[in-house]
């Protein structure tokens, strides 16, 4: 089974689409994460790419993922921290994006892998989440880290 076929990914995404349309408009992390995690992670653009350095340095640097940034994404316009849904959506985006095609960008897929494992520590520390939906995620970065030793 691919990685992007366990159930856990459309759970989450199903959830995010629920969070996406009460508040769509700007950056909204919400927002762009679901398009990623709905659409691209097969293919990401440069923009998809640049989307998940900054979730990265959100993640490793402050700590926090907030609801919406300035055009930038930059500096927070809703400093209200991600739902659990959004961030499990994020740790999804940052484990199964396949950017393996792209040479130059091999680093990257290490660079998000640590940003998950982040990102987990900080939803088990933060926020209050569904422990089983936790417990699969965390079973699919597992999985991804394990793959990544192994090329």
């Amino acid at each position: 089974m691919s990685l992007m076929s366990n159930p856990i990914v459309g759970e989450i995404t199903a959830l995010l689409k629920s969070e996406v349309s009460s508040h769509s408009d700007g950056n909204t992390t919400a927002v762009f994460t679901f398009d990623l995690l709905n659409n691209r992670l097969d293919g990401p653009s440069d923009i998809d790419i640049l989307f998940l350095d900054t979730l990265t340095r959100k993640i490793d640097i402050a700590r926090r993922v907030c609801k919406k940034y300035d055009a930038e994404w930059k500096r927070p316009i809703d400093k209200e921290p991600v739902s659990c849904e959004v961030l499990l959506g994020i740790i999804l985006c940052l484990t199964l994006a396949d950017i393996s095609h792209i040479e130059e960008k091999r680093g990257h897929s290490l660079k998000w892998l640590n940003a998950a494992f982040n990102a987990m520590r900080i939803a088990e520390n933060t926020l209050p989440v569904d422990q089983g939906k936790m417990e699969q995620v965390s079973a699919l970065l597992n999985l991804k880290f394990q793959i990544s030793l192994e090329k």
